[in-house]
Formats: C-alpha cells, structure tokens, sequence
C-alpha cells in the first residue's frame, strides 16, 4: 500500500535535478533486445528479489523490517549476476564499471548510459538513476523505489499493489482494453498478450515518457499512451476491459492536490476513483469488466458497494459489483475519525440488457493474493 512510503537509502549526486533523467529509447539496433537478454540470463524475476531480499512479496512498502532486512542484504558482498542486477537496476546501488563488465560487455554499458539506466557519479561509480522490475515476464522502468521524492511528479514503482492488480486481472481475450491512471504502463503492457488493442492514460508527462519506454522495451505493438485527464483522450471510444491503479491516499488539500502525484486522492482518498466510477455509463461495453484499486473509507457504517452504486447513477441497475478488501488501520488527518478504512479491489461487471448478474453482487474482505 502506498501510503507507506519511506526511502531506504539516498541516491549519490547525479550532477543534475533527477527530474532531469527520464529513460530514453536507444537509436543502437537490437537495444531492447539486448537488455531483456541480459536480464533473463541473470534470472532476473520479482519472486528471485523476494527470496534473496528475504522478504514476501509486499518488499516495497518501505516499513521498517523491510529496510533494515534491505540493509542487511546489501551489507553482504554479492554473489552472483543476479545479486549485482539487483542491486544496480533496482535498488540503485552505486557500483564500480569493473564490477559490472564482470557481467557484461562494454557495448552492454554503453547501451545503458544511451538509453539513461547507467549514469556516472562523482566518484567514478555508475549508478541508474531508475528502478527496474519484473513482472509476469514484463520489465518496468519506474522512478527509483530506494528515493521517492517530492520535488516533481514522481512515476510509482511496482509495490506489492501492482502485482496483486495483475494477479486479480481477468486475463480473457478482448478486443480492446485502457488502462486509467497507467503510470510506468504495467497493467497496459500486461494486458496487451490478451488484448487486440490497449490505451494507457496518464495525467503525467513524465509517467507517459516511461510507459513509452517501457512499450519500446518490451516489443509490444497494439499499445498506445496517451497524456490526459482520464477518459479524456478517448471520448466517443468504449472498452472490453477498463483497469485503474488511480491515487487514492486521503491527503488535505493544503498539502497537494488530486493528479500532483502518484497518491493523492484528495481528502477522502476518492476523488478520482469515484471519477471514474461516475464516467463508466459512457466508456463500457456490455458484457464488459472495469476493475479499480480503492482504498474506500466510511465514517457511518456505510458498505463499499453502495458507495460505488451511487457513483455508477442510473448505470447500477445494468451492473453486478465484486468487491475483495481488507480493513487496514491506516488513518491520515483528513480520516482520522473514520469508522472503517479498507484496501482491496473493485470489479464491476456491466451485463447486456436481459442477462443477469454475470457474478453474484458480494463484498468480501479478504486479504488479496499476490
């Protein structure tokens, strides 16, 4: 969950604002190819970083036993390829040239500082300014997980919410899917092998620059991204399957605003989930599944699926709601006095006019698997 966010370690001084560093395609031929061959030789997986780091799958929400099992990995020396890509790619990890031509050639360096994932430091070091992560054979480039900050509109890494999104995500074939709230694009560029085409959409320019990228580098060829406010970018256009991770961290109003950054969802957490709710009339297709990340917080007793009922208006009555949540103790100060808080996953499923419910309307808290 993100409203965890806590750094485990400071990048050295890139000799430029990090805002300045965005992952670029690289004009050398066979580029992308090349970096997911050197990723896959090294065995380079989300389950491998879990088993070497020692912890489950939710290693990045920055809580305290997380960082300090973090510490105590890096204060190990390396064993193998895998321990320095992990190091280097993911958890930003200064590390000697020598040390990585060991692993890889010098074109492999080189496609590196072309393509913005290996920058030098001071000291004579390389260091990648981004993170890097697997998921279900996917490599993402986000902003780097070991400093988050707030001095631009920083792109979410994969934290354990991504992959208990792609875990959760229906995986039947559709002819045409967008990803609300893309971010890095991971759940565009997931849904892409079962899709004929997808539309990732970001408010960010930043987050769009590194969906692009992430399309390059992993070959795909029936994902657009675009930049805008939501449904925006695609008016008169309707969808198989809608999917958001949209910010949903209850956060006053004094401190940002909805659409600032990657979390905040306005005071109550759902500005812009109950945004998107609202819009679905016009954007899904009959027989068609939206799915939603939410963080739904109740201060009089109130259930998730009448508050989502209510956002879908006069569309409730064409839908069936699924909701899987778990309670979590989370409260910031515009929730302070909430009666519940709950995390989990909103699906909803709009039935052609004469069918009924495709899945019985249920709200389940459970914990969600990754």
């Amino acid at each position: 969950m993100r409203a965890e966010r806590v750094a485990i370690m400071t990048l050295q001084n890139l000799g430029r604002p990090r805002a300045e560093f965005l992952p670029r395609p690289s004009s050398i031929p066979g580029a992308a190819k090349r970096l997911r061959a050197l990723l896959r030789h090294a065995g380079f997986t989300f389950s491998t970083a879990v088993e070497r780091l020692g912890i489950d799958y939710r290693m990045w929400t920055g809580n305290t036993s997380t960082c300090d099992k973090v510490k105590a990995y890096l204060a190990q020396r390396p064993n193998d390829r895998f321990d320095i890509f992990l190091r280097f790619f993911t958890l930003c990890v200064p590390t000697d040239p020598a040390v990585l031509l060991r692993w890889m050639t010098p074109q492999d360096i080189e496609l590196l500082r072309d393509m913005n994932l290996a920058v030098p430091t001071s000291d004579g070091c390389l260091i990648s300014p981004m993170s890097l992560f697997e998921c279900r054979g996917q490599f993402i480039a986000t902003d780097s997980i070991t400093n988050q900050t707030e001095d631009f509109n920083f792109v979410m890494p994969l934290l354990p919410e991504s992959y208990e999104f792609a875990a959760s995500t229906p995986r039947a074939g559709v002819d045409a899917t967008l990803d609300l709230c893309t971010g890095s694009g991971i759940h565009a560029l997931l849904a892409a092998q079962h899709s004929r085409s997808v539309c990732g959409i970001d408010i960010s320019p930043r987050a769009i620059a590194f969906s692009k990228f992430n399309l390059w580098l992993n070959d795909a060829c029936n994902v657009t991204f675009e930049q805008g406010d939501l449904f925006a970018p695609v008016q008169g256009r309707t969808f198989d399957l809608i999917l958001a991770n949209p910010p949903y961290e209850p956060v006053p109003q004094n401190q940002s605003n909805p659409g600032e950054n990657y979390y905040c969802g306005g005071p109550m957490g759902d500005a812009i989930t109950s945004r998107i709710f609202c819009s679905l009339e016009h954007f899904l297709r009959p027989n068609g599944v939206c799915q939603v990340i939410h963080m739904m917080v109740s201060f009089d007793g109130g259930t998730h699926e009448q508050k989502v009922r209510k956002w879908l208006g006069r569309l409730s009555d064409e839908c069936s709601v699924g909701v899987i949540s778990r309670p979590i103790t989370f409260r910031s100060e515009t929730i302070c006095g909430a009666t519940a808080v709950e995390f989990g996953i909103t699906s909803i499923k709009r039935h052609a006019k004469g069918q009924g419910d495709a899945f019985p309307q249920q709200h389940v808290s459970a914990k969600v698997t990754g």
